[in-house]
């Protein structure tokens, strides 16, 4: 069992993209296994055949990392939208506004900054290729629109009223905050990286768990894009 499982794990590629494909064909084609249980094997090779199975361990968690840097990508989409769904259930309650008292405008807020803070982490996702070492963008997944989504102007608006207090944060308090200038871009470009994924990112079969949670995942966003257009 270990011989022929030695000869489909070990390699010498790389996970950097787009070779990421050609290798998990290649040389991390495990019968089917899950990830956590290759990630296991490989570290049983290690021990009987030595330190070339490491390097494939390591390639198997930058696997894992994939999945869990698009299911990351999706709940920050998911959050972006708390704003608009405040309104849509609230209404349903204004006329215990008044029984709720300073706690309904308390709940308001939050589900605005929530939404802001989402986009302002998405905008920066999809910008650029430059950041910090341990920051995850999009072409890290092999996306190739890495052009801002969001204005300049309101990236601004951005980065004065959230995460620190300013001078000008202290008046965009007051002012109103057109949530679909933010979010209607944030959602058009998501749909297209989920059309990235399906088409160019995942394998139909090595993937088929995690793409089954984009398609649907990406259904919602395409209703998200018609409300902002109706908008």
């Amino acid at each position: 069992m270990v011989g022929p499982l030695k000869q489909r794990v070990l390699g010498e590629s790389s996970v950097s993209w787009p070779g990421r494909r050609a290798w998990r064909e290649g040389c991390l084609q495990v019968g089917g296994r899950t990830a956590k249980r290759a990630i296991c094997e490989c570290a049983i090779l290690a021990f009987w055949y030595g330190p070339p199975c490491m390097k494939n361990e390591q390639q198997t968690r930058a696997l894992v990392a994939d999945r869990n840097y698009i299911l990351m990508f999706m709940e920050e989409v998911e959050q972006a939208d708390t704003f608009w769904l405040w309104h849509k259930y609230s209404s349903r309650h204004r006329h215990e506004e008044a029984e709720w008292g300073y706690h309904f405008k308390m709940f308001l807020i939050a589900a605005l900054h929530c939404s802001l803070l989402s986009v302002r982490k998405l905008n920066d996702f999809f910008t650029g290729s430059n950041g910090k070492p341990d920051d995850v963008k999009a072409d890290r997944l092999g996306f190739q629109n890495m052009t801002q989504p969001v204005s300049t102007d309101l990236v601004k608006k951005l980065n004065k009223y959230l995460a620190h207090m300013t001078l000008p944060g202290a008046e965009l308090r007051f002012i109103d905050w057109d949530m679909d200038d933010f979010t209607h871009p944030i959602f058009q470009r998501s749909l297209e990286f989920c059309q990235h994924l399906e088409r160019s990112f995942l394998e139909p079969k090595m993937d088929a768990e995690i793409l089954q949670q984009v398609a649907s995942f990406k259904r919602g966003l395409q209703a998200r894009v018609k409300r902002g257009t109706r908008n």
